[in-house]
């Protein structure tokens, strides 16, 4: 199968982190959110969101600008990690892995 690829810009909604897997290795992780929609049974707002990460050491260098509320233009291939909420509903969380390509102050 090929891998799925992800391109486009969003929202930081929580500041990136630094972590360290198994192997010992960095990585940037951090969650982007994209355009607001509306639930239709509720009509309570939302945002589509997704975990990034980056093992690039460049985006691991500006972990200190990529900070909640700033815009990002990203890319990479994408993923869906399946979880399992409190309730006992199953979900997939989408991932991306990929680079950061630009940080913005404003919406693009």
């Amino acid at each position: 199968m090929r891998s799925l690829h992800a391109h486009g810009f969003g929202r930081i909604h929580s500041s990136a982190e630094l972590q360290t897997n198994n192997d010992g290795n960095q990585f940037l992780l951090m969650a982007v959110e994209f355009e607001d929609r509306i639930l239709t049974k509720t009509s309570k707002l939302y945002s589509q969101r997704v975990t990034f990460r980056s093992f690039d050491t460049l985006d691991m260098d500006r972990v200190a600008d990529l900070t909640a509320g700033r815009w990002v233009v990203i890319d990479g291939t994408c993923d869906a990690v399946a979880e399992k909420s409190e309730n006992g509903w199953w979900y997939a969380n989408p991932r991306v892995t990929g680079r950061v390509h630009q940080i913005l102050d404003t919406n693009p």
